[in-house]
This record gives C-alpha cells, sequence and structure tokens, in this order.
C-alpha cells in the first residue's frame, strides 16, 4: 500500500515561493495565471492495509509531516 501526501500552504497564509513562480510564469508568457502555491508532496510505501496503519499516518501528518498552524494536508492511500 501507498500513501500520497500533499501538503500546501493554507489559503490565507503568505506563499512567497508561489507569488515567484506565478510572476516568473506570466513573464514567460504562460497566460493568466491567478495563483501558484509551492508545497511539499510526499510518498510512502506501507505494509497491510489496516485501519491501524492509516491511523498512524493521518497521524503523523497532523502531529509532525505538516504544520497545522500554517499547512493543510491531503492524504490518499492506494
Amino acid at each position: 500500500m501507498k500513501a500520497k501526501i500533499t501538503i500546501t500552504p493554507k489559503a490565507a497564509i503568505l506563499d512567497p515561493q508561489g507569488q515567484q513562480v506565478q510572476q516568473t510564469m506570466e513573464q514567460l508568457g504562460y497566460g493568466d495565471i491567478r495563483r501558484a502555491r509551492v508545497g511539499k508532496y510526499l510518498e510512502l510505501e506501507l505494509g497491510d492495509d489496516t485501519p491501524e496503519l492509516r491511523n498512524q499516518v493521518q497521524r503523523a501528518c497532523r502531529e509532525f509531516l505538516s504544520n497545522p498552524v500554517i499547512e493543510d494536508f491531503q492524504l490518499d492511500f492506494e
């Protein structure tokens, strides 16, 4: 089983990297870029698919993989 984790800044948080990406894309002629956000992506290879393991990964996302004050995370299992 794999856990796919996407971590992004919360919508209300200033994202200087995202702003730079947006400005650069516009300067290079990439159309009407309204907003860019820069985040992190993690993939974890896991053992057997159990509710306990899923809960552990979700807890890790909340407690130390993301900063809950300024970041949101999306967790998908496959």
